[in-house]
């Protein structure tokens, strides 16, 4: 049990806790068990290069309840995983543990021995599907990887007392693959963080001057350039069409990966009165964001993205960004159309001219609209307003306890 009698949840977690916006998810879920438990968080610990921002992020979400467990060859190596596992068992024989948390794939193979030998709850919550392994590493590596990771998905169907997702489109497309499960499921997408990321309209003329981009519409992309990744290279030629049609727009790419995205819009044909590459901390981006008028989306129909659920999309509407994203991304059509936040593109094919009848149409662009979405993204896609189902989860197998 944990303090004063509450319920004790073990999270586990198999990778050390950096990067901001992925880690996010899991602070989230772990602010929302700790509603109707106390929450232990078992990691390893954060790489020596990790930046200020990252560990402050940890310290604020977590605070005493994190264990960083120290490892000898990286914190992905298989001597990593079972110190996490040692550390994990140690606390299970020394003190009452009412669930056990298993976050993603590898973290439930973690946990699943755990809770075979001490007969505790678990709940697992995964972020993608065993089949992204295909888009992720080479394929010498991704047989045996989605070999593991889809037994680790059928073991929990068939055994987990609860599962999350990310999508209404992943929890479909586990049922598909693994049947319904027999414990009980919830849908958390991943949503934005308030405190950076808010319509902020006094930082938008100013950037924009600095940016020497007043009178031009502005569309923005947020994220990796890698090939493995996304199909940043399309996205430079679309951004090269609309850009020839329209001398008015002007193409921005936020990305860690500056070289290869200059590389990806030069071969593209766009030059620099076109286009703007540069790389900026997590913190500066809300800034940039609130300068922009159309924010992009766009990923190859894959498993991958066929459940995926991209904190851009939040990140985009937060800040009064209209949305353009390709079709059969998770549930993104399906809260653009509710909410009417901007485009689901019919196809990819396509982009360059619905991007361009978007940019017709100045009632996307008005403050009003701009508004409209951020107040959508509050109302709808913070841990706030749409965490419910974590919690009524978490309540429903802890029942009485």
């Amino acid at each position: 049990m944990g303090s004063q009698g509450r319920p004790l949840v073990l999270y586990v977690c198999y990778h050390p806790l950096v990067g901001v916006a992925p880690n996010f998810r899991i602070f989230g879920q772990v602010q929302l068990i700790r509603r109707v438990a106390d929450v232990l968080v078992v990691s390893p610990s954060m790489p020596a290069d990790s930046s200020a921002e990252e560990r402050e992020e940890a310290r604020t979400y977590l605070g005493d309840g994190h264990i960083e467990v120290k490892t000898a060859l990286g914190p992905f190596s298989l001597i990593a995983t079972r110190s996490i596992y040692r550390e994990a068992e140690h606390i299970l024989a020394s003190r009452p543990v009412d669930v056990i948390h298993g976050a993603m794939q590898p973290s439930c193979m973690i946990v699943r021995r755990l809770a075979k030998r001490y007969r505790v709850p678990v709940v697992t919550s995964f972020h993608g599907t065993a089949l992204e392994m295909r888009d992720v590493v080479p394929w010498w590596q991704a047989y045996a990887k989605e070999r593991v990771f889809l037994a680790v998905e059928r073991w929990a169907a068939r055994n987990a007392a609860g599962i999350l997702f990310v999508s209404e489109a992943h929890r479909s497309f586990f049922a598909e693959q693994h049947g319904t499960p027999v414990g009980e499921t919830a849908v958390l997408a991943s949503f934005f963080d308030p405190r950076h990321f808010r319509l902020c309209p006094e930082l938008r003329e100013p950037r924009r001057r600095a940016l020497d981009l007043e009178d031009k519409r502005i569309v923005i992309y947020v994220g990796s350039c890698v090939p493995r990744w996304t199909v940043f290279d399309r996205v430079a030629r679309v951004m090269a069409q609309v850009c020839r049609a329209r001398p008015d727009v002007h193409f921005m790419v936020l990305s860690r990966e500056q070289k290869q995205a200059l590389a990806f819009v030069q071969n593209a044909g766009l030059v620099p009165s076109q286009c703007t590459v540069t790389s900026v901390a997590h913190t500066e981006v809300p800034e940039y964001l609130n300068a922009a008028d159309i924010g992009l989306l766009l990923r190859e129909p894959t498993p991958t993205n066929y459940v995926a659920s991209p904190f851009k999309f939040g990140e985009y509407v937060a800040c009064g960004v209209m949305p353009v994203v390709s079709p059969h991304i998770g549930d993104l059509g399906r809260h653009i159309a509710s909410g009417d936040l901007g485009l689901e593109l019919t196809s990819n094919a396509s982009a360059a001219d619905e991007i361009l009848a978007a940019l017709d149409d100045p009632e996307q662009f008005t403050d009003e609209r701009r508004r409209a979405r951020a107040e959508w993204a509050r109302n709808h896609w913070t841990w706030d307003s749409a965490g419910e189902p974590i919690i009524h989860l978490y309540q429903s197998i802890l029942g009485g306890r």
